[in-house]
């Protein structure tokens, strides 16, 4: 036990070292009980939240993905729609655009074919006063023509 004594002596071990050690002891136990065991608890709580926060996100996540998805889908689906019915509006735009014109070209023969009856019968009329005309212009050229 000498030996031992002489060694602590030398190394400067003295009676207050038992002291310190029993304070420091006493420090470790006060400050594990009042910081670190809160301080712990605290930074677990945390990780639990941000655990908790980044499997939210994710499902956050998840749910727009199907959202943009199903937006997608339906915007496909009502692009081909509209796409549909332009093609069909158009279709029947050109068809009435057809029945138009033909109807109008129907028109223009039947004021045509009218404007002939109605210029052959002024011709006709035409034809007969002229005849008429020069029938008495002939009568009464031979009339002076024999002095009656």
């Amino acid at each position: 036990m000498e030996v031992l004594n002489s060694v602590l002596a030398q190394l400067g071990v003295d009676g207050t070292f038992f002291h310190q050690f029993v304070l420091i002891f006493t420090l470790y136990a006060v400050l594990t009980q009042v910081l670190w065991k809160p301080l712990r608890r605290t930074i677990g709580e945390r990780e639990k939240a941000t655990v908790e926060a980044k499997k939210v996100a994710l499902d956050l996540e998840r749910k727009a993905k199907e959202a943009l998805e199903l937006y997608e889908t339906q915007m496909e689906g009502s692009s081909r729609e509209a796409n549909g019915l332009f093609k069909k509006a158009k279709e029947e735009a050109l068809l009435k655009q057809g029945n138009v014109i033909h109807s109008a070209e129907e028109e223009y023969r039947n004021q045509v074919a009218r404007a002939r009856e109605e210029a052959e019968k002024e011709l006709a009329d035409i034809r007969d006063n002229l005849k008429k005309d020069s029938e008495e212009i002939a009568k009464l050229m031979l009339g002076k023509v024999l002095g009656r």
